[in-house]
C-alpha cells in the first residue's frame, strides 16, 4: 500500500507564508519536491494516529478528496518536519510555531472527541460504544412506540 499524504506538496507551500524562506530552508533556487513528500507522510502519520480511530481516513490517490481541516493540519505538521530535519538549528518561523501550536491542541481536542474534522459520519462502534441500527427499513415502518405496541403494529 502507497504511503498515505493527506494533502498535497503545493498545499504545504501555500500555507508556508513565504515560500522564499522555504526554498532557502530546502537548500536551492527550486522546492525539493520529493522531501516536502516525506515530509507530508510524516505529518500524515501523526494526524491519522489521532484522528483515525475517531474517522475515516482511508488511503486515496487525491488528497483533495481528505476534509479540508485534515489537509490544513497535515500541511502546519509537514512544515515543523521540514524545520526540524532540514532547519540546522533554525528557529521554526513565528507564524508557523503559531499555527503548529494551535494543530497540535486541535489533534488533542479529536483525540478527546470534542472535535470534529467535517465529516457527517459515525465513528466506528469499536469507539463510539455503540452501532446505529435502522429498524424503521429507511423509515417504511414506523417506529416502535408504546402507542404502537398497543395498536399491535409489531
Amino acid at each position: 500500500m502507497p504511503d498515505l499524504a493527506l494533502c498535497t506538496v503545493q498545499y504545504v507551500v501555500d500555507n508556508s507564508g513565504d515560500p522564499v524562506a522555504l526554498r532557502q530552508l530546502l537548500g536551492g533556487d527550486t522546492l525539493d519536491t520529493a522531501y516536502i513528500q516525506k515530509c507530508i507522510v510524516a505529518a500524515s502519520g501523526d494526524v491519522e494516529a489521532s484522528a483515525g480511530n475517531k474517522f475515516n481516513l482511508e488511503y486515496n490517490v487525491d488528497p483533495t478528496k481528505y476534509p479540508q481541516v485534515v489537509q490544513r493540519w497535515t500541511a502546519v505538521l509537514a512544515l515543523r518536519y521540514c524545520w526540524l530535519w532540514k532547519g540546522k538549528g533554525q528557529a521554526l518561523p513565528q507564524h508557523i510555531g503559531t499555527q503548529v501550536t494551535e494543530v497540535l491542541e486541535a489533534l488533542q481536542r479529536v483525540e478527546d472527541g470534542k472535535k470534529g474534522v467535517g465529516q457527517n459520519r459515525q465513528p466506528p462502534a469499536r469507539v463510539a460504544g455503540y452501532a446505529s441500527t435502522d429498524i424503521t427499513r429507511g423509515g417504511t415502518v414506523p417506529r416502535i412506540t408504546p402507542e404502537g405496541l398497543r395498536k399491535g403494529w409489531m
